[in-house]
């Protein structure tokens, strides 16, 4: 999920939020030209940090091992996890885990989810509801943000 979505999410207030990622992110970037590889850490920390909100981020661990022998040829990637949870600062907080299946918890403040979200502009300072209008359309209709007088 990108852009605007998350821009939702964070505008309608998210507190925790649960990301759910393929896994098998590798340790550092891969060296130019590559482009594109997992970038879960990164995208998720980014979005704790612009929404002020608790990121549950649970990434997928498929090992060759876990399948029978028959079908370990033709698995063509593994995922090694890299499950944590990140704080509304960004900052990673329990985890990562890699390579084994766990339980990771970490304690939580409501309070700092306040603190941080008192900080933060989700709307840009550039913000300009006499000329922009942000709709989001949900099961009951349509609801507005917009600046109230």
């Amino acid at each position: 999920m990108y852009g605007p979505q998350l821009c939702i999410l964070a505008a309608q207030g998210t507190q925790i939020h649960v990301a759910a990622w393929p896994g098998g992110e590798p340790e550092s970037a891969p060296p130019p030209p590559v482009a594109l590889w997992p970038r879960q850490t990164l995208l998720s920390r980014a979005f704790a940090s612009q929404a002020g909100a608790y990121v549950i981020l649970t990434a997928g661990l498929n090992r060759k091992a876990d399948y029978p022998a028959e079908f370990r040829e033709v698995m063509l990637f593994e995922q090694d996890g890299g499950s944590c949870i990140i704080d509304p600062r960004g900052e990673i907080i329990a985890g990562p885990v890699r390579g084994e299946e766990t339980i990771i918890t970490a304690p939580a403040s409501l309070e700092l989810v306040r603190s941080v979200k008192s900080v933060i502009d989700i709307g840009g300072h550039y913000s300009r509801p006499d000329v922009f209008q942000f709709k989001v359309k949900n099961r009951s209709g349509d609801i507005e943000y917009k600046e109230v007088d």
